[in-house]
């Protein structure tokens, strides 16, 4: 039911997407997950065609899932990060927080707060390379540079439940229920 109003949805459908990629770096759906099972939306695309004056950071992709139990829903940014210059932390929390505050708490909340949908789930995924490789001559060292970020973060909220901000390596495959 959620999956097919969100798809008939004439504000969406030019949004939804068959992949979750973007920056060089994807997730992977499972082959054993139906089409009818999932719906991928182009958050950033859906914002970026409001052409507003100042358009707030979102994330790439927003992905729901089908289970037997409910529904599980990804919220996904992906990233390519060349240099620690070109990451900012609270950005990266504040299209987080857009997704779960503006696009589906107010734009599209008939089907985020409809009471007849369980979404049983709901993940905050950063996918990218959490070290940054550091050559020096003759020497190659690996240095934490994610990880410890995510970790300081405050979590963000959504219907009274706390949500952290997963940083997850490139390509990481979503399975079956």
């Amino acid at each position: 039911m959620l999956l097919t109003n969100i798809q008939a949805d004439a504000s969406l459908s030019y949004f939804i997407s068959n992949s979750c990629t973007e920056n060089n770096v994807s997730i992977i759906i499972a082959h054993e997950i139906s089409n009818e099972d999932y719906c991928i939306i182009k958050v950033d695309d859906y914002y970026n065609s409001l052409h507003l004056a100042i358009t707030p950071p979102s994330p790439d992709c927003l992905i729901i899932q089908r289970c037997s139990f409910g529904y599980i829903i990804t919220i996904v940014e992906l990233k390519d990060i060349s240099s620690p210059r070109s990451f900012n932390k609270e950005q990266i929390r504040q299209k987080f927080e857009t997704c779960l505050l503006d696009f589906m708490s107010n734009k599209f909340r008939r089907y985020f707060y409809d009471l007849n949908i369980i979404i049983k789930d709901i993940h905050l995924f950063f996918v990218s390379d959490p070290y940054q490789q550091i050559t020096k001559p003759n020497k190659i060292k690996d240095k934490s540079l994610l990880i410890d970020i995510f970790l300081s973060l405050r979590p963000l909220t959504f219907v009274n439940k706390k949500y952290y901000i997963n940083p997850i390596l490139p390509n990481p495959t979503i399975y079956e229920c």
